[in-house]
């Protein structure tokens, strides 16, 4: 489900258990409305709202994390990939081949995070980037350095090339990651009881409905940049893929 629909969701649930106080309100008998029964009322949902703000806030931190730090190794991937290549330029003709690699590497690595993206860019014929990776490292280590200063650049592709793989790695570990089911349904359910809570004590009229909407729909907002962001590849605030076109453009010549 999109965070757009679990948003949409969410507002309607919340902004239904505050109708739904509201219509309660209504059956109950007179002395569980008194000001004694309400400042009970007020003091529970005040915990509730304690508990969800700290957990929201968690969570939005959280989130942004996790989205800085898949953008940062994306950052950290182009530059490798980048700086490997000018290595490579240095070792000679002997390391065309694995230039070419690096090239369609990089490629394929853009069309399986950006399957939507526009991009001239080589591919591999075959198999995964990461995989491709692997084989990266052979070529580099396989590579005829027969000059000090091809031995030189040959040392510094050998070790490019395995903190690219290394970084490939942690992307893919990275991306697999997501926000717990069961997390976002608890948050939902406190939600729910705040709202709750609060049309028992509010009366019905076209203001406390109003407050009621604009409430609801922030708590919606905040679950919505929630999932967004632990969704950086894709969706309103995803992570362009000019991250890797740009470097890209420098391999590529």
């Amino acid at each position: 489900m999109s965070a757009t629909a679990v948003a949409g969701a969410v507002l309607a649930l919340v902004f239904g258990a505050g109708l739904a106080g509201m219509a309660l309100r209504t059956l109950l008998p007179e002395h569980h409305v008194s000001d004694a029964s309400k400042d009970a009322v007020t003091r529970a949902v005040g915990l509730v709202v304690t508990l969800t703000g700290l957990v929201l806030g968690f969570m939005v931190g959280a989130a942004k994390g996790y989205y800085d730090e898949v953008a940062g190794d994306l950052k950290r991937i182009a530059a490798d990939a980048a700086t490997l290549d000018r290595d490579l330029a240095r070792c000679g003709p002997g390391a065309d081949a694995a230039r070419v690699l690096l090239r369609q590497t990089m490629g394929s690595a853009l069309r399986t995070l950006w399957p939507d993206a526009r991009s001239e860019a080589p591919t591999l014929p075959a198999g995964r980037p990461i995989d491709a990776l692997l084989r990266l490292q052979d070529l580099v280590d396989a590579l005829p350095a027969a000059t000090e200063a091809e031995r030189s650049a040959q040392a510094r592709a050998r070790q490019t090339a395995a903190q690219l793989a290394h970084a490939g790695w942690q992307l893919v570990e990275l991306t697999q990651t997501g926000i717990h089911t069961a997390i976002v349904a608890i948050l939902v359910a406190w939600l729910m009881l705040i709202f709750l809570g609060f049309g028992l004590l509010a009366p019905r009229n076209g203001t406390v409905l109003a407050a009621f909407a604009l409430a609801a729909l922030a708590a919606a907002g905040a679950l919505f940049l929630i999932l967004e962001l632990y969704n950086p590849l894709h969706g309103l605030v995803r992570i362009p893929p000019s991250v890797l076109e740009i470097p890209f453009a420098r391999v590529g010549g």
